[in-house]
């Protein structure tokens, strides 16, 4: 995140989770840190505000995690040390909320490449691997997996019932008259034919659209509503129908189900909704869109003197 083209800098890597309290309404996070330098030592930042949490962010500086010449030793490296990371912080907050529900919501977008257990060649509800770990959940009791990825499933399109469109033809004629389009708005649809054991949804929420909605088209259009026949120009600009959350629940099939896939696919649409300071459905839902006040924070440089006495320092380990 916050890799600058013009700078030619590393891309920071900061693995987080960030926890969300629905009775008390406070919002937390951790981080997995690392100063400039293979050498250094990871440092985890427990389990605090978010405020606080964006503070040792700011304060501590870039973090790549793992820097190495080799692009695909970071990458393995940076998966280690985040699986391990996962695996400590879970297994210390279903302690820690021990008698309570949790509700993982794992971003792929975030984890894609990371945790694979989440893609769809290995991910299995009875046997969650993470840290080199088999069936995981086991020791997760309290702990009810759900799988998002965003831009990833099609747009939907549904017919309107009194709005018909006809298009001018090459060789001069019209064609006959269907039914016009609308995209999906504020709807949670749950797919008929998901694999087994994996209930998915896709989730639409709103997009708060203010400019008038119409048909998308390189040829002249006719509406037809009403007995009434209106032209349109050709309108070779694209209208921004949106992509829908998929969402996936990840229960135990040999266990009790806890919760009704239905309803923790609502629970996610609902996370989506607006808020205060957020004009319109989000992206993804609270918490993890919360990361997004994280990344306005990522240092993805250092300073001058603080890059030459690196470079001091790395020369006299040399010698």
């Amino acid at each position: 995140m916050n890799k600058t083209r013009e700078r030619k800098n590393k891309t920071s890597f900061i693995p987080y989770v960030i926890e969300l309290d629905p009775v008390s309404g406070e919002c937390q996070a951790t981080l997995l840190l690392r100063a400039a330098g293979s050498k250094q030592p990871v440092q985890p930042v427990s389990m605090r505000p978010l405020k606080q949490a964006v503070l040792a962010l700011a304060t501590h500086g870039p973090s790549y995690l793992a820097e190495h010449s080799s692009p695909q030793k970071v990458l393995v490296e940076r998966q280690q040390l985040t699986e391990a990371f996962l695996h400590d912080v879970l297994l210390s907050r279903s302690k820690h909320h021990q008698g309570r529900e949790i509700v993982l919501l794992a971003d792929t977008s975030t984890l894609n490449g990371i945790w694979r257990w989440l893609a769809d060649a290995q991910v299995n509800p009875a046997d969650v691997r993470l840290h080199g770990l088999t069936e995981f959940q086991k020791a997760l009791p309290n702990v009810t997996f759900v799988r998002l990825r965003h831009n990833h499933s099609p747009k939907a399109l549904l017919p309107t019932e009194h709005v018909k469109v006809s298009f001018d033809q090459p060789d001069g004629t019209r064609s006959e008259p269907r039914l016009s389009a609308r995209w999906a708005d504020a709807k949670l649809y749950r797919l008929t034919d998901p694999s087994v054991g994996l209930p998915t949804y896709l989730s639409y929420g709103s997009r708060m659209f203010q400019p008038v909605r119409s048909a998308s088209s390189y040829r002249p259009t006719h509406s037809v509503k009403g007995g009434k026949e209106t032209p349109t120009a050709p309108f070779t600009k694209t209208w921004a129908t949106p992509n829908p959350l998929e969402i996936t629940v990840l229960q135990d099939p040999s266990q009790p189900a806890r919760f009704q896939p239905d309803e923790l696919a609502f629970l996610v649409e609902t996370l989506r909704s607006s808020y205060d300071h957020f004009g319109g459905w989000t992206t993804l839902p609270g918490p993890l869109h919360f990361a997004s006040v994280l990344k306005e924070y990522v240092p993805d440089y250092v300073m001058a003197e603080e890059e030459a006495a690196a470079k001091e320092e790395a020369k006299e380990e040399k010698e």
